[in-house]
C-alpha cells in the first residue's frame, strides 16, 4: 500500500529542519569563538579592564544584530557577526579618542566611541538608500581582495607584541610560551584547512585551532608551572563596551569646549571607514554566496539589512555587524537551506554566551593572537 502524500512532505520538512539546525549551530559556534577573539583587539587600547566589556558588546552584537539581519537579509543562509577588520578600526578610533581626552575620561571616550558606531550604522543605511550596493559588482575582485589583505596584514602585525617577549624577559625560556601557544594555534588551523582529507572539517578550522592551543597551554601550565595572560571572563553585571545612553548624553552636551570641535572630524572619518568596511564585508559575503549557491541576491537589501542590524546592536550596547563569509560558508556546507539556519546561529551565540561566559577566562591571549593571524585563509578578514 503506498504511503499518504503527506508522508514524503513531512520527511522533507524534517530533513530541512535538521540541516538548518546543523548549519546554524555550526555557524553559531564559529561566530561565538570569533566574537570573543576579536573583542581583545577592539578593547586593547583602553586597557585590560575593558576586555570583558568589549567581549560582552561583541556577543550582544552577534546575537541581536544576527537576529535582525537574518530576518531582513536577501540571502537566507547569510550569517552576520562583528568582524575583525572593523575591530581594528574600532581599536584605532578608541586609541585616538582616548589620546585626545586622556585616560581619566573613560566615560567620555566611550561616549564618543558610541556616537561613532551609531553614525557608522546610519552611514551604511545611507549607502543602501543611495543604491550603492550595486557598485560592488563594478569593482574588480583583485581590488577588494587587496583591501582585505591589507587589513589582515595590519591585524596580524598588531598581534606580534602579544607573542614575543621584550626586555629582560627575552632571556627566560618561559617568556616564549605565548609564542609557542600562538604558533600551535596557527599550525592547527593550517593543518585542518589544507589537509586534503579534511574538507568536512574546514568550517571548524578556527575553533579547532583555538581548542588545540588552549589544551597546549593547559599542558604547559600544569607540567612546567608557566603562567601566561588569559582573557577575562565576561561579566554580565558590568556595562557593555558601548552604550546608546552614552552617545545620547554626549549629544546633549556631556562634552563641551574645544575638545568636541577637535574630535568631531576624526569621529566622522572613523565612522565613514567603519561603514565602508562593513559594507565591503557584507557585499563580499553576498558575492561568495552567489557563487556557491548559483543565485543572485539584492546587494542593496543586504546593505540595508546590515545597517539595520548594526543600528539595533549599537542601541543594545553591541558592536556593528556585517556578513561573515566563514560562518556563512560553514552554514551552507553543513546543509543549511532556509532563513531558520541564520536565526539558529544568532540564538546559538546567545545561548553559548549565557552558558559559557564564565569559562572564557580559560582562553590564553596568545591563542587569540594565533587565531587572528590564521584568520585570513578562511574569513576574508
Amino acid at each position: 500500500k503506498p504511503h499518504p502524500w503527506w508522508t514524503g512532505a513531512l520527511a522533507a520538512v524534517r530533513a530541512d529542519v535538521r540541516a538548518d539546525l546543523r548549519g546554524g549551530i555550526t555557524a553559531g559556534l564559529l561566530t561565538f569563538v570569533t566574537a570573543i577573539s576579536y573583542a581583545a583587539v577592539a578593547g586593547a587600547p583602553l586597557g585590560p579592564g575593558m576586555t570583558s566589556a568589549a567581549a560582552l558588546s561583541r556577543l550582544i552584537g552577534a546575537a541581536v544584530g544576527g537576529l535582525v539581519a537574518a530576518a531582513l537579509g536577501p540571502a537566507k543562509t547569510q550569517v552576520f557577526s562583528p568582524r575583525a577588520s572593523v575591530a581594528v578600526v574600532i581599536a584605532s578610533a578608541a586609541a585616538t579618542i582616548d589620546a585626545q581626552l586622556g585616560p581619566a575620561s573613560i566615560t567620555q571616550t566611550l561616549g564618543w566611541l558610541s556616537a561613532c558606531l551609531l553614525l557608522a550604522a546610519l552611514m551604511q543605511a545611507g549607502f543602501g538608500l543611495l543604491h550603492m550596493g550595486a557598485l560592488i559588482r563594478l569593482i574588480p575582485h583583485c581590488v577588494t581582495v587587496g583591501f582585505m589583505v591589507g587589513i589582515a596584514i595590519e591585524m596580524a602585525w598588531s598581534q606580534w607584541p602579544a607573542l614575543l617577549p621584550a626586555g629582560a624577559a627575552a632571556t627566560q625560556l618561559a617568556a616564549y610560551a605565548p609564542l609557542a601557544i600562538g604558533l600551535t594555534c596557527v599550525g592547527a588551523i593550517a593543518c585542518v584547512q589544507w589537509h586534503p582529507r579534511g574538507q568536512h572539517l574546514r568550517g571548524w578550522a578556527m575553533p579547532i585551532g583555538l581548542l588545540v592551543a588552549v589544551l597546549f597551554c593547559e599542558g604547559l601550565q600544569s607540567t612546567l608551572s608557566w603562567t601566561v595572560p588569559h582573557l577575562r571572563a565576561v561579566e554580565f553585571a558590568s556595562a557593555p563596551f558601548v552604550s546608546l545612553m552614552q552617545a545620547l548624553s554626549l549629544a546633549f552636551g556631556l562634552v563641551r569646549g574645544g575638545t568636541a570641535a577637535a574630535l568631531l572630524p576624526q569621529v566622522l572619518v572613523f565612522a565613514l571607514v567603519i561603514a565602508f568596511i562593513n559594507s565591503i564585508e557584507t557585499l563580499t559575503c553576498v558575492l561568495a554566496l552567489e557563487t556557491r549557491l548559483q543565485q543572485r541576491f539584492d546587494a542593496n537589501r543586504a546593505l540595508m539589512a546590515s545597517a539595520a542590524a548594526s543600528l539595533a546592536a549599537v542601541c543594545m550596547g553591541g558592536l556593528p555587524v556585517a556578513g561573515s563569509t566563514a560562518a556563512s560558508m560553514a552554514n551552507v556546507d553543513a546543509g543549511a537551506r532556509s532563513r531558520g539556519s541564520a536565526l539558529t546561529a544568532a540564538l546559538t551565540v546567545a545561548l553559548l554566551a549565557a552558558v559559557g561566559h564564565n569559562v572564557i577566562d580559560r582562553i590564553p591571549l596568545a591563542a587569540v593572537a594565533g587565531r587572528l593571524i590564521g584568520a585570513r585563509n578562511r574569513d576574508g578578514d
